[in-house]
């Protein structure tokens, strides 16, 4: 009698550790989900650098922003000056600093290291990016 008695015991510790086990990874999992919807859609955090390697000027911006693509982001923050052209926006100043043609200059824009294959209105902004504006002298 006492072996079933603790059998019994035995069967009841296991399912209130078994319920425990569920509630707490209900709990966790509900906490993670209610984490991850909270974000709001669209919200992108991105840092654009800004570079000019004649001038030694190198700064860093970060970026919070709901704007979809880098043209956007840098036109709301007025971070740059440019000229409407038939393939977008054409950067001609970063940062107060004017590309001079007569030189040959340009604002190279990057995205994560490499040249971007679009200008900046064709770059939709993707959470954890970082972009570059680098002065660039020669076609």
């Amino acid at each position: 009698m006492g072996d079933k008695k603790s059998r019994r015991i035995e069967c009841v510790v296991s399912v209130v550790v078994l319920l425990a086990a569920i509630l707490i990874l209900a709990v966790t999992r509900g906490g993670l989900l209610k984490e991850k919807s909270e974000k709001k859609q669209g919200q992108y955090n991105v840092s654009v650098s800004v570079v000019n390697e004649k001038g030694d000027y190198d700064k860093t911006y970060q970026y919070s922003t709901d704007e979809k693509t880098l043209g956007d982001l840098l036109v709301k923050e007025k971070l740059i000056e440019y000229e409407n052209s038939d393939y977008g926006r054409y950067v001609t100043a970063v940062d107060g600093m004017k590309a001079d043609d007569s030189k040959q200059e340009w604002w190279n824009v990057q995205v994560n290291g490499e040249s971007a294959q679009t200008g900046i209105d064709g770059i939709e902004l993707k959470d954890g990016e970082k972009y570059a504006l680098i002065l660039t002298t020669g076609y």
